[in-house]
């Protein structure tokens, strides 16, 4: 008779250990789909999923920034197109002309170096850069970083500007002129261009 107890008993905890395991199961689909329709809801709130067409090139907001593709290469910036539309961008060089080069970068003040603005240019033109790096533009800066001159070298010179945001080309040196927190949307306006 215990034997067969044992079994009644063996069998009653296996399809309760069933049960559970299925309403666990049921749970577990249920705040999934919950938890990614949640998800999909925030990402909406911040602006995930938009997408915005500029001179045929197709930018989607991720969230934390555009990311868009031009000939198989990926880019992502923290603004798209239109977004810095008003900012003026009068410079000569290509892609082209400084692809397979070093490019430097400096400031009047390489302490004040937006860090940010240099970050999303590095970022987005490692894949045509042979290397990129900080300079000083004259013998009087306290760095020991290599004596640039726009004649010679690609740089792109930093400069906060009280006035309005804009970026302008003298020789190979390309002139960023923001105004205060402007530095990253100056930045995606000369990657744009």
């Amino acid at each position: 008779m215990r034997s067969i107890l044992d079994k009644d008993s063996e069998k009653k905890k296996q399809k309760q250990g069933i049960v559970i395991l299925g309403i666990i199961l049921v749970l577990l689909m249920v705040f999934s789909t919950l938890g990614y329709a949640f998800y999909g809801s925030l990402q909406n709130q911040r602006g995930g999923g938009e997408s915005v067409e500029h001179n045929g090139i197709e930018f989607e907001n991720q969230g934390n920034g555009w990311k868009f593709d031009i000939d198989g290469y990926e880019f992502l910036t923290r603004f798209n197109p239109l977004e810095v539309s008003n900012i003026s961008v009068v410079i000569s060089s290509s892609l082209n002309e400084i692809s397979s080069d070093k490019l430097y970068f400096s400031s009047s003040s390489l302490i004040d170096l937006p860090q940010s603005g240099v970050s999303e240019i590095a970022f987005n033109l490692q894949d045509f850069l042979l290397r990129t790096n900080l300079a000083c533009l004259d013998e009087s800066c306290e760095e020991n970083y290599p004596i640039k001159n726009c004649t010679d070298s690609n740089i792109v010179i930093f400069e906060e500007d009280s006035g309005f945001t804009r970026i302008r080309q003298e020789e190979k040196c390309i002139y960023v002129h923001y105004a205060e927190g402007e530095e990253l949307r100056a930045t995606d306006a000369l990657i744009f261009k």
